[in-house]
């Protein structure tokens, strides 16, 4: 019982994605971050 409620629990996709989208957020904050940092920069050099 224990080996298949690991392999398939029932609330695996909502819990998984809870646990996913403060990561998620967090890796998109980084990138814009990035990326306006980014067009910043060559804007300033252009």
């Amino acid at each position: 019982m224990g080996s298949r409620f690991y392999i398939m629990p029932p609330g695996a996709g909502a819990n998984d994605l809870a646990r996913a989208v403060p990561t998620l957020r967090a890796m998109l904050l980084v990138g814009a971050s990035v990326f306006v940092t980014t067009l910043y920069v060559l804007g300033a050099v252009r």
